[in-house]
């Protein structure tokens, strides 16, 4: 659902994570509202902020 790091998402981890992580198939983000149609918009925003794949830009 989150798709493939971008580089700066992978500033936290070290070298040999980011050659492994970057040499995986690329995933497209998919969008969690249509994904999620029926779920409420604030539980879409929540969800979103906690599978935030760099620890620094997730919710805490």
């Amino acid at each position: 659902l989150i798709g493939t790091p971008t580089d700066n998402d992978l500033g936290f981890v070290s070298e040999n994570a980011r050659r492994y992580i970057q040499q995986l198939p690329r995933h497209a983000r998919q969008s969690f509202t249509q994904k999620f149609s029926h779920v409420h918009p604030l539980a879409i925003d929540l969800v979103e902020r906690m599978l935030t794949f760099d620890p620094r830009q997730r919710i805490t």
